[in-house]
């Protein structure tokens, strides 16, 4: 598995959790952070799912080239 990168705009920890909801059933996989107050993360509010951790880390990982 890929090591996940932290946060590129604020430099948090970053980690994928699946937790359990109300109903006792598993959520899918997210990526979270503990973000800065302004950073720029909060205010678009990416919270995709995966169905596993590996996809996750994936795409959070994934940076666009310039």
């Amino acid at each position: 598995m890929d090591k996940i990168r932290n946060c590129p705009f604020c430099g948090a920890k970053a980690e994928a959790v699946r937790r359990y909801n109300f109903k006792d059933v598993y959520e899918p996989w997210k990526v979270v952070a503990n973000h800065d107050d302004e950073c720029v993360f909060i205010k678009m509010g990416w919270m995709d799912d995966y169905e596993s951790a590996e996809e996750a880390i994936k795409a959070w990982n994934r940076r666009v080239e310039t």
